[in-house]
């Protein structure tokens, strides 16, 4: 273990991130009345800021000391933390389809795929896979545009730790810890009730306990647009947009299990002559 700092991790973060972000898209017609769309996205937050090692203020009533040799009256943080430089790399790929089937009535298919690598969180990794579509109309004589659509979406994760974190986090030598590696309990004493508490078992949440945005969900979604452009009147545009969607979260015991939501849009645009 590297120098600690006592109190705090020192007088400045010296935070760094590096992002590296690439984007590539192709597009080809294939038949007359098909067009396909393919592109892959690639984002990297490499945080390299240093990881410090430093006692942990408890509260604002406990003294705090410079050293572990002071005397009784000043109290030193029994807790050695440090700071963690979570990183992020997500890659995303995305497949479409458009064919018109009729006059200005398209049907698009597509499907895209996501893959999130994360340090320093209860899990290693988490994929999704999305498979949507929508009907698309336009009536030039009548100003309309409309949509609908449906998509469904399942993310999927790594095997899940709960306390990796935690034991990221502090300093192993001064917890009493008695989870095991996947943060479930490996003694008897941690079978209880009680012993979620931070009084007999040293965990960061209960070990059945799902974060919502790193846990196992499929996602289901409606969503439809209308627009419209009075005739004669090019330069005003009115678009309306809903969306509806069903999450749930069928592996989490604990946590959030299922949600359900609407979104709602209602713009106005007016282009200068």
């Amino acid at each position: 273990m590297s120098s600690v700092y006592i109190p705090g991790p020192g007088g400045s973060l010296n935070g760094e991130i590096i992002t590296t972000d690439l984007f590539t898209r192709l597009t080809a017609t294939p038949m007359e009345k098909l067009s396909v769309l393919a592109s892959y996205r690639y984002n990297d937050r490499d945080n390299r800021t240093p990881m410090k090692w430093y006692n942990m203020v408890v509260d604002d009533m406990t003294k705090q000391g410079n050293t572990a040799a002071q005397a009784l009256d000043t109290i030193v943080s029994p807790f050695i933390v440090r700071n963690l430089a979570t990183s992020v790399k997500q890659q995303t790929g995305a497949l479409e389809g458009d064919y018109t089937f009729l006059p200005r009535s398209n049907l698009i298919l597509g499907y895209d795929w996501q893959k999130t690598d994360r340090t320093f969180t209860e899990v290693d990794d988490t994929k999704e896979n999305t498979f949507r579509g929508d009907l698309r109309h336009t009536s030039l004589d009548a100003g309309l545009l409309g949509s609908i659509g449906y998509s469904h979406a399942q993310r999927r994760g790594s095997n899940y730790n709960n306390a990796n974190t935690y034991h990221q986090t502090f300093n192993t030598a001064t917890i009493d810890d008695k989870s095991d590696a996947a943060g479930l309990p490996n003694s008897a004493g941690c079978q209880t009730a009680l012993a979620i508490s931070y009084g007999s078992c040293q965990w960061d949440n209960n070990p059945n306990q799902r974060k919502y945005l790193y846990a196992d969900r499929d996602r289901d979604q409606v969503r439809g647009k209308l627009g419209y452009t009075p005739p004669g009147l090019s330069r005003l545009t009115l678009q309306v947009d809903l969306g509806l969607n069903k999450d749930d979260y069928a592996n989490s015991i604990y946590g959030l299990q299922d949600s359900k939501g609407w979104n709602s849009t209602l713009d106005f645009g007016q282009r200068p002559s």
